[in-house]
């Protein structure tokens, strides 16, 4: 008989933990790596938001620069004009470099690196489960075909018993009546080697009474 797969060797109570196992694995990795993408996505919405609001300080530091113009009306000594568009120029400037800058896209880069090996665990984790469950069905098909080997073998071992002992019994029959045909055999080999004898002799007899020859 076929011995069973290694993984066989442990229960059921055993395979059915490893798997939920696995399956809780599987959907942490997979929400992990939902939540990295969607923190990707949102830096990089943060990236062009950051981008647009440095346009925004630059444009509103041009408007404020513009104010002083004389058919605005707006007198030429508002107090603070020159330096807001200054530090808006600078803050345009300073968020266009940050925007650009080797450490932001090395924060970029590693959301976007734990994004990947996030999703590279996802997936190793989704086929580790269904190399779980391929393997439960694996042994669920060998213990079915298992049984229904022993079944077979049980009942062909019965009918075996069964043809045995009607051979044993064929058997003892034919030694008995081949004892039997052997003795009638030779009963009937003495018996004519007598019947033949006494034939002879009454023949001899006959043709000794009617002369046919003298002996």
């Amino acid at each position: 008989m076929a011995t069973a797969p290694q993984q066989a060797r442990l229960s059921s109570t055993d395979r059915r933990a490893q798997r939920e196992w696995v399956l809780k694995i599987k959907e942490t990795s997979n929400m992990l790596y939902r939540s990295a993408a969607q923190a990707q996505r949102n830096f990089d919405q943060y990236l062009t938001a950051m981008e647009y609001v440095g346009a925004m300080y630059k444009d509103y530091g041009e408007l404020l620069s513009a104010a002083q113009n004389s058919f605005l009306n707006v007198q030429s000594e508002v107090e603070g004009v020159g330096d807001v568009k200054k530090i808006c120029a600078r803050l345009h400037i300073a968020i266009h470099r940050w925007e650009h800058s080797e450490e932001l896209y090395a924060v970029r880069n590693h959301l976007h690196l734990q994004t990947q090996m996030l999703k590279a665990r996802s997936d190793h984790s989704s086929r580790v489960l269904q190399e779980c469950i391929e393997r439960d069905e694996l042994i669920k098909r060998h213990s079915e075909k298992s049984a229904l080997l022993a079944k077979k073998l049980r009942k062909q071992s019965s009918e075996v018993d069964k043809l045995q002992k009607e051979c044993n019994k064929l058997d003892g029959k034919i030694a008995k009546r081949s004892d039997v045909a052997q003795r009638d055999l030779d009963a009937m080999a003495v018996k004519s080697t007598a019947t033949v004898l006494s034939l002879i002799s009454q023949f001899f007899k006959v043709m000794h009474k009617n002369r046919c020859f003298h002996c």
